[in-house]
């Protein structure tokens, strides 16, 4: 089970648990990291231990396809944890929690892009001595790993929303900024613009307010 980089609000989660609205993509199938178990209704052990004391022959009797352990009067096949998100999270199972201010900022910076940058961002300083050549280079790789970010995210981490693709550019290009990079390379660039411009996206991180996750199509 993998990582789901998809950020969890609190909006998917109700949506989640509604039987009457469509599951939220990707999150049924790669949960985030944060779950928590939901609390098993207190009605479950008066229910097996009346069937402990029921008479012989009562379990043959019960409606066909019952489960084991079903509430009196559930739906015939109304199997434990079948009946979807809502009825698996009443039984116990896993359920996913809204990420936090840290998840968000892990999820909205794909750490495998800025590694890769980081790789060879350094293999260009290491080899590139020419002042104008070492900008070319250095801008030609911040265009061409941005531009690498967006299949990355929809197909590898499998991104559904696209204001978070969109966010996860900018927060790319603002630790780039906060580097040096391309941009040292420029006559306005000051090390100190970074001090400012990095919390600034931290607030921004924050405050910024994402759509519910689209219905998954197979759910």
């Amino acid at each position: 089970m993998g990582f789901n980089r998809n950020i969890i609000i609190a909006e998917d989660i109700k949506r989640l648990l509604d039987p009457d609205q469509p599951n939220p993509k990707t999150l049924t199938e790669n949960p985030p990291s944060g779950i928590v178990v939901a609390p098993v209704p207190a009605e479950a052990p008066v229910a097996v231990g009346a069937a402990a004391g029921a008479p012989p022959g009562a379990a043959a009797g019960a409606a066909p396809g019952a489960a084991a352990g079903a509430a009196p009067g559930a739906a015939p096949g109304a199997a434990a944890g079948g009946g979807g998100a809502a009825q698996a999270g009443a039984g116990g199972a896993t359920v996913p929690t809204e990420d936090d201010y840290l998840t968000k900022v892990v999820k909205y910076v794909p750490v495998e892009i800025l590694a890769a940058y980081l790789l060879m961002a350094g293999v260009i300083d290491s080899n590139v001595t020419n002042t104008h050549d070492h900008a070319i280079w250095l801008g030609s790789l911040l265009a061409g790993i941005l531009l690498l970010t967006i299949p990355y995210d929809l197909q590898v981490l499998k991104i559904a929303r696209w204001s978070q693709i969109a966010m996860s550019l900018v927060g790319l290009a603002v630790y780039v900024f906060a580097l040096g990079g391309w941009f040292a390379t420029t006559s306005w660039y000051h090390q100190w613009y970074a001090s400012i411009v990095v919390p600034v996206f931290a607030l921004v991180i924050a405050i910024f307010k994402l759509p519910p996750l689209p219905p998954d199509p197979n759910g």
